[in-house]
Order: structure tokens, then sequence, then C-alpha cells
């Protein structure tokens, strides 16, 4: 298991946390949220970037370790 911190720049309602596959959603400000959370392997984590991706939002820092 590794631990997964992206920040997208989109004020995202935490209700999107079951599209994230249950990670947590943390607002930053008035205009950027943290993805956070625990993924199984590197293919799940890009699956959430993937899921970023497909919302069309702004990656500020990814982060996985």
């Amino acid at each position: 298991m590794k631990q997964v911190k992206i920040i997208v720049k989109s004020r995202l309602d935490p209700v999107w946390s079951e599209w994230f596959d249950n990670l947590e959603l943390k607002h930053l400000g008035s205009d950027k949220t943290v993805i956070m959370g625990t993924v199984e392997d590197m293919a799940a984590f890009f699956g959430l970037l993937e899921k970023v991706k497909s919302l069309g939002l702004q990656l500020v820092s990814v982060k996985y370790y």
C-alpha cells in the first residue's frame, strides 16, 4: 500500500470522494482540493490520475509515496 496526495485547482465537493475510490477530499483555500489517502498499487494510482484527467481538472501537485 502507498500513500497518495493529489492537489487540483478546483473546489470539489466531498461527495466526489466515492468517485475517487473513497479517498479523503480536503479544501485548500477557495480554489484547490487535496485528494489523499491510501492506494493499493501503482495501477490504482494511475487510475486516479485518469479520473482527474477525465474531469478536466488542473493538477497542482502529485505525490505518491
